[in-house]
């Protein structure tokens, strides 16, 4: 079977613009005639093109409301990221004055700091708060995020 060609544009759009009469599409129809620029008085089934136009409509209606929230997302990523930055920044510099220290009242320090920064983000699935962690793995967790942030942030 041979690919369609046409002389022109014009020809494509007429035949869309009859196919999609004989098979009922309103929204190919209502296209065909904008492309075409037929006059209203014209039109041979008046009913389709409204209805295709709105149909047409509806759809912009949608397609901007969907560019709107990516829009916002995009933002709200923004707001996130930024905040994920100051939230880092902000355990740094509460945590650099503990972070030397190796005494009891360290781990105690470092477990509310984890527990303030970061709630639930440690452990499988990120769901283990930072109260039942082991004094070890408190020490090791806040030294880690501190190195990381010193590094990652181009702190001191």
């Amino acid at each position: 079977m041979r690919k369609r060609t046409y002389d022109s544009e014009v020809t494509r759009m007429d035949n869309l613009r009859k196919g999609s009469l004989a098979t009922g599409n309103n929204l190919a129809y209502t296209k065909a005639i904008l492309e075409l620029g037929i006059p209203e008085d014209q039109i041979e089934f008046p009913d389709l093109f409204e209805s295709g136009l709105a149909e047409l409509k509806y759809l912009n209606k949608e397609e901007s409301n969907l560019e709107r929230e990516v829009l916002s997302s995009l933002e709200t990523f923004k707001d996130h990221k930024k905040t994920k930055e100051e939230n880092y920044k902000r355990f740094y510099s509460w945590g650099k004055g503990v972070y030397q220290r190796r005494d009891v009242r360290a781990i105690d320090e470092k477990r509310r700091l984890l527990s303030e920064y970061f709630p639930y983000r440690f452990g499988n699935g990120s769901k283990i708060p930072a109260s039942d962690l082991s004094s070890c793995a408190v020490k090791k967790i806040f030294d880690s995020i501190i190195e990381f942030t010193k590094k990652k942030y181009k702190l001191d």
